[in-house]
This record gives C-alpha cells, sequence and structure tokens, in this order.
C-alpha cells in the first residue's frame, strides 16, 4: 500500500521550534493497571486515528519532559481521560503547571472496575463518544476554562 503524504508526518516534525503547527486538540489517557485505564487509552487511541485530536504521552508529562510539556502548553485544547475518580492525570498535569480544558473519568460513565484488561468495544464507544462531545462543547463555548466532561 503507498504511502500517504500525512502518513509520512511524525509527532516530532510538528513538535520543533516552538511548534510548527499548534495542535488543536490534545488528549491524554491514563492507562492504569485495570481495565478503566485501558478503556482510557483505546479511546484516546482511536480517536488519535479518526483525526479527532492528536494523542499526547501521559507518562512524558509527568517525567516533565520538555517537550512534551511544550507540546501540552501550546495545545488549542487539553483533554485528559482519567480511569477512575483518583483522577491521577489531573494530578500530573495540576502539578506541570498545566491547565485542563475537559476531563473526563471513566467510571463516571457507569463503567465498572476490574482488575483485568478485558473491555467491550461498546464501553470503548461511550467513552470515545464523550470524549468528542467534549471537545465540541468545548469549541463552541470557546471556553478554556476546565470542565468536567459528564
Amino acid at each position: 500500500m503507498a504511502e500517504r503524504p500525512l502518513d509520512s508526518i511524525r509527532r516530532s516534525d510538528v513538535m520543533v521550534a516552538n511548534e510548527k503547527i499548534k495542535p488543536k486538540v490534545v488528549m491524554y489517557a491514563c492507562s492504569g493497571a485495570c481495565n478503566l485505564g485501558q478503556i482510557a487509552n483505546e479511546a484516546v487511541r482511536t480517536l488519535d486515528q479518526l483525526g479527532q485530536g492528536t494523542m499526547g504521552s501521559s507518562v512524558a508529562v509527568a517525567a516533565r519532559n520538555p517537550k512534551e510539556v511544550a507540546f501540552a502548553s501550546q495545545a488549542g485544547q487539553r483533554v485528559i481521560v482519567d480511569g477512575c475518580g483518583d483522577s491521577c492525570l489531573m494530578k500530573v498535569f495540576r502539578s506541570a503547571g498545566l491547565s485542563v480544558d475537559k476531563h473526563v473519568i471513566v467510571d463516571a460513565l457507569g463503567v465498572e472496575t476490574k482488575h483485568e484488561f478485558e473491555y467491550s468495544e461498546e464501553q470503548v464507544a461511550v467513552v470515545a463518544c464523550t470524549i468528542t462531545e467534549a471537545i465540541h462543547e468545548n469549541e463552541k463555548s470557546g471556553s478554556g476554562q476546565y470542565k468536567e466532561a459528564a
């Protein structure tokens, strides 16, 4: 299969010298050690692949990687998806001095916490739809303030 022009663009190409392109929406996901983190991660990956935003590296933000923190700080919208109400990712962003525009919590959407890694496509779809609604709500309101997506 022939490579399409956009397939050759690497994330590192975007993160150079004060950003060639200001990312419109950057999404970060929990990848905790249970089904909720895996659902969050899969929903964000899916939305990235569908072109709804760019997936950022939560671990790189937590490690204070200068390129990732700069990438996050220059985003038009920062969306974080935590698996549970412990909100570890929100704490990471706060401690890194980064604001959050939307915060989605998977278990608030009715998914039960299980220490296993099985999940359904339907669970991923519910989370992905909630993230998409949150992104578009922010675009309509023009708000850059933190709001929790239900």
